[in-house]
């Protein structure tokens, strides 16, 4: 898995990803982008995107 970089990684535009947010839930098929998307914001957030991989 690759670490959260603060902003949409190129590789999952127009994706799905799967991963673990920073109090190590799991979580999966989240849309990348687009309505819905995840929040790649960094602020220290125990709900935020820890770790990600790109599934679809």
């Amino acid at each position: 898995m690759k670490p959260n970089p603060g902003h949409l990684p190129t590789d999952a535009m127009g994706k799905r990803v799967r991963g673990e947010l920073e109090n190590g839930m799991p979580f999966a098929g989240w849309p990348a982008d687009g309505s819905g998307a995840c929040n790649w914001r960094r602020t220290g957030h125990p709900f935020e995107i820890a770790r990600y991989e790109v599934v679809a």
